[in-house]
């Protein structure tokens, strides 16, 4: 039969012996949790609504972006709303897919839309702008889009996108601009 191996902590209780190895917590260090958690979760939380602001920002351009195109699709490929020209249809098609972005009333100072000669590139005016082959442009300018975050410019920061497309023919020949 073997014998056990002599232990200096013979005839105390085991936990008695893994509780002399660990270190007695100090108080001085009690308070440095919370300030390190405060050194990390600022800046942290300055990188996050930097992104949000930036995301932002990315989200509206993109906004404008496809309004504008929605804008050109709907010139090219369809007819004036019933009881409006090509133009007032075309805003109207562009503040609708705007999100938001393009206020109704600020619809008519902020979209413009004009038309090129495919060969020259000079605008053309009046009634033979809509005409087939004609380029159509959509432009969307001075759209404010404010800050999300903690960071609240004093200006506010202006987007705008623009889109064009070559005018197909219209069966009941071209519409008023």
């Amino acid at each position: 039969m073997t014998q056990p191996l002599p232990s200096r902590d013979r005839g105390r209780p085991l936990g008695r012996a893994v509780d002399s190895v660990r270190k007695p917590k100090r108080h001085a260090e009690t308070g440095s949790t919370m300030v390190e958690f405060s050194i990390v979760i600022l800046p942290l939380l300055a990188l996050v609504f930097l992104i949000m602001d930036s995301a932002w920002a990315l989200f509206g351009r993109a906004c404008l972006q496809h309004a504008a195109r929605e804008g050109v699709r709907y010139a090219v490929t369809a007819t004036p709303l019933s009881g409006s020209c090509m133009n007032a249809s075309i805003r109207q098609v562009v503040q609708q897919n705007s999100f938001g972005f393009v206020p109704a009333a600020a619809a008519a100072s902020d979209i413009a839309v004009t038309y090129f000669n495919p060969i020259t590139l000079k605008p053309v005016t009046g009634a033979n702008s809509t005409a087939a082959g004609n380029v159509v442009q959509v432009s969307i300018s001075n759209v404010s889009v404010t800050s999300i975050g903690l960071w609240h410019a004093s200006t506010p920061l202006n987007l705008g996108a623009q889109a064009a497309d070559v005018m197909e023919g219209n069966p009941s020949g071209p519409p008023c601009p």
